[in-house]
């Protein structure tokens, strides 16, 4: 099992305005858009996962390397 993250609210809120700003630096605000839609798909993408192993009890660091196979294979 794995232990549980410990970060401060503050710091991680800091830390990820700090990230988009860098980020939005220098380009358009299609190209902005583009990266904001981008990180909204990672974004559901890791809540389903975390929702799954929440559901199946499969809450440890093992890897499935499955889907890895299949971008490689593609």
């Amino acid at each position: 099992m794995s232990k549980p993250v410990k970060c401060n609210p503050n710091n991680l809120i800091l830390s990820v305005t700090a990230a988009a700003l860098v980020l939005a630096e220098g380009r358009t605000v299609d190209e902005i858009a583009l990266l904001a839609a981008a990180f909204s798909q990672l974004s559901e993408t890791l809540t389903t996962i975390a929702a799954v192993k929440a559901a199946s009890g499969t809450d440890d660091n093992s890897s499935d390397t499955g889907a890895l196979r299949l971008l490689e294979s593609g």
